[in-house]
């Protein structure tokens, strides 16, 4: 006789159905889990954020930051004076140097103002004195010359 392998296969067809079930539920579980999972990481991510936001906050209202800006404001401001003071100082060396020249140039037209004056005589009297303008003339257009570079010198090159 033959083994009744009906009720063998209803069995077991029902055992797969059972099983395809489970994995269902299962996958369905996972799913979900998944799904909460992926709720919960950007929930956490975005109070991260606030928690980040309100750090960066806090530092920049901080006494220790308002502290370094001031410091480095202070540095800079400090840094440009220096370079006006420098600027200042080599305008002034320009100025003495001119001086220097100015005076070198007039000591130059005395000393030919007093040669001409040593050759005087009557008939030369007036050459004389043409030569003393001429050499006042010639100092004092120098000394506009060196004003003339020190002006310049001082407004090509201002502090930056």
């Amino acid at each position: 006789s033959k083994p009744d392998l009906d009720g063998v296969d209803a069995a077991a067809e029902e055992d797969l159905d059972e099983v395809k079930r489970q994995g269902e539920d299962a996958m369905a579980a996972m799913q979900g889990q998944a799904a909460a999972l992926e709720q919960a990481t950007a929930k956490e991510l975005e109070v991260m954020m606030q928690k980040i936001t309100t750090l960066l906050n806090a530092v920049q209202d901080s006494d220790a930051y308002k502290s370094a800006v001031s410091q480095a404001q202070a540095a800079t401001d400090a840094t440009a004076q220096k370079a006006s003071e420098a600027a200042s100082q080599l305008n002034a060396e320009n100025l003495q140097s001119a001086l220097a020249q100015a005076q070198e140039v007039a000591e130059v037209g005395m000393k030919r103002a007093t040669d001409a004056a040593g050759q005087l005589n009557v008939e030369n009297l007036q050459d004389a004195m043409a030569q003393a303008a001429e050499a006042s003339r010639s100092a004092a257009g120098q000394l506009q010359t060196s004003a003339e570079s020190i002006g310049n010198t001082a407004h090509a090159s201002p502090p930056n």
